[in-house]
C-alpha cells in the first residue's frame, strides 16, 4: 500500500495539527512534503507521505595509490528525495588521472539519471552503452546502495564491485559481488541484493584496494566484526588504516572505504 498521495483541503483547516490528526487517522505516521495553492479555488493540494522511523549517517576514508597525485575512485552521497539515499564509490581501472576520469565521468552519468527518477535497469543499461560507445578500455567497477528509509529497505547493485558488508548487531551479512565492469560489453547483467534494514545497521561498502589488502574475505569480516566503534567515519579511516597497515603503510591500489549508520529517530 502506498501511504502517501495529494489531500485537498480548505487553506483555513491546513495547521501545525493536521500531520498529527493524519497520522492518528491513517494508523501511520505521515508527513507533509508538499502544499500547493490549487488554481482558481480556496484549496490547496498537500503531499503527503509515510514519515520515515530512521535517519543515517555517514563517513569516508581514501588515499590514492603509492606514487599517484590522484585517486582512480570517486564516490557519491546524495539525498535524492524523501527519505532515499544514494551511495556509490566507482572504480576506475587501473589508477591516476586517467582511472580518475573514467571514473568520475561514469558516476557522473548515475548521478544524473537517478535524481531524474528512472529505474535501475534503464540507468545501468544506458550509462553502460554510452560508454561502451566511447570506451578505449577504460572501464569501472560500480558499487550501488539505495536506501530507502521510507520502506526500511537497502537495494545493492555491484558491476564488478568487491562483496560488501551490513554489521548488524549480532551478525554481519555480507552483500556478494559479481558481474563484469561497467562499459566492457554492449550487455550487462549486475549482482543484485535487496535486504530489510533496521536500527544502528551498518553498511561498508570498499574498493578492491581494500578488500585485497586483507588478502581474503574471512580476515575482513573478522576485523570488521570486532570493531567496537559505531561512528561511520571512525569505521572508515580504521578499515582503511588497517589495510595500508597490511601492506606496510604502502597503498598497491586506490583504496576507497564508504559507511552508512541508521540510527532510529527521537
Amino acid at each position: 500500500i502506498e501511504l502517501h498521495g495529494d489531500v485537498v483541503f480548505d487553506v483555513g483547516d491546513i495547521d501545525v495539527q493536521l500531520e498529527k490528526v493524519l497520522s492518528e487517522t491513517l494508523k501511520v505516521p505521515m508527513q507533509i512534503v508538499n502544499i500547493v495553492p490549487v488554481a482558481e479555488s480556496q484549496f490547496c493540494s498537500v503531499t503527503l507521505r509515510r514519515k520515515s522511523k530512521y535517519d543515517c549517517m555517514f563517513g569516508l576514508a581514501s588515499c590514492n595509490k603509492s606514487g599517484n597525485d590522484e585517486c582512480g575512485d570517486c564516490h557519491s552521497i546524495i539525498r535524492l528525495g524523501g527519505n532515499k539515499f544514494l551511495l556509490a564509490i566507482c572504480d576506475g581501472m587501473g589508477a591516476g588521472r586517467s582511472a580518475h576520469k573514467t571514473s568520475a565521468m561514469t558516476l557522473g552519468l548515475i548521478e544524473n539519471f537517478y535524481k531524474v527518477g528512472f529505474e535501475n535497469e534503464i540507468i545501468l543499461e544506458s550509462v553502460n552503452k554510452l560508454l561502451a560507445v566511447n570506451n578505449q578500455e577504460n572501464y569501472s567497477t560500480l558499487d550501488v546502495c539505495l536506501l530507502d528509509l521510507n520502506n526500511d529497505i537497502a537495494d545493492f547493485i555491484k558491476v564488478g564491485a568487491p562483496f560488501g558488508i551490513i554489521k548488524r548487531e549480532s551478525a554481519l551479512e555480507i552483500v556478494e559481488g559479481g558481474a563484469l565492469p561497467i562499459g566492457a560489453l554492449d550487455s550487462i547483467s549486475p549482482a543484485t541484493y535487496k535486504t530489510t534494514i533496521s536500527t544502528k545497521d551498518i553498511i561498508i561498502m570498499a574498493t578492491d584496494g581494500i578488500t585485497d589488502a586483507f588478502q581474503t574475505q574471512e580476515n575482513l569480516e573478522e576485523f570488521v566484526m570486532h570493531l567496537a566503534s559505531t561512528n561511520p567515519q571512525t569505521l572508515a579511516e580504521t578499515i582503511l588504516n588497517e589495510a595500508l597497515r597490511l601492506n606496510e603503510m604502502s597503498a598497491k591500489d586506490d583504496m576507497t572505504v564508504l559507511v552508512a549508520r541508521t540510527y532510529l529517530k527521537n
